[in-house]
């Protein structure tokens, strides 16, 4: 196709969210994007005067033909690029070739939850040979282990089962530091109460 043939069928999408795959000649995907509007987007590779860079402008030079896929939202859009570039490895992509993806926000469970970044879903990470989730960095202020963390890669799950030592030290150490953070709050209270009680009884006396 020309690219004033390209350009009438860019046109002639609707504005909707998806996926539009660039290919050569040859019918090989040389690109992925994705596009909250799809009209607007794919045309703006065809149309003169655009200010691409030097790699858009060498990418469009390839294209014979493009093919696009209708999605329902620009989530449903960006997962879909995520798999059509894994699937096939465009030229003119850079990212998302690898076997990583979008990351993940994993919320603990226990009474202090807390959130961590993961590169895969905690059923993704389970089993001997899996690769665990990176973990927030120690803290007094972290809660303790749960079920939801990954297994490390050669050890079992912490949850229910034996957790290796480093683990097992830690969990003691941040169990300890919240129960004595318990304690303050506590005794902060009784003496708020205390001095609440003392300032009444004065004002009683006064009065």
């Amino acid at each position: 196709m020309t690219k004033e043939q390209l350009l009438e069928k860019a046109n002639d999408l609707p504005l909707a969210p998806g996926v539009y795959l660039m290919m050569d000649a040859s019918g090989k995907v040389i690109y992925v994007g994705k596009a909250k509007k799809l009209k607007n987007r794919v045309s703006q590779y065809f149309q003169l005067g655009t200010g691409h860079n030097e790699k858009t402008r060498r990418m469009v030079s390839q294209v014979d033909h493009f093919d696009t896929i209708f999605v329902s939202s620009e989530f449903e859009a960006l997962i879909l690029e995520n798999s059509l570039i894994k699937q096939h490895q465009p030229h003119y992509n850079i990212l998302l070739k690898d076997d990583k993806g979008y990351p993940f926000v994993r919320l603990s469970h226990g009474p202090y939850p807390r959130f961590t970044l993961a590169n895969k879903t905690a059923r993704a990470t389970s089993g001997p040979s899996a690769r665990a989730a990176r973990p927030a960095p120690p803290s007094t202020r972290s809660a303790p282990p749960s079920a939801c963390r990954p297994a490390r890669a050669g050890s079992r799950a912490i949850s229910g089962r034996s957790a290796p030592a480093s683990i097992t030290t830690w969990a003691a150490a941040t169990a300890s530091a919240a129960a004595s953070r318990t304690r303050r709050n506590i005794k902060d209270a009784s003496s708020r109460r205390a001095r609440s009680s003392q300032v009444t009884i004065r004002r009683s006396h006064a009065s």
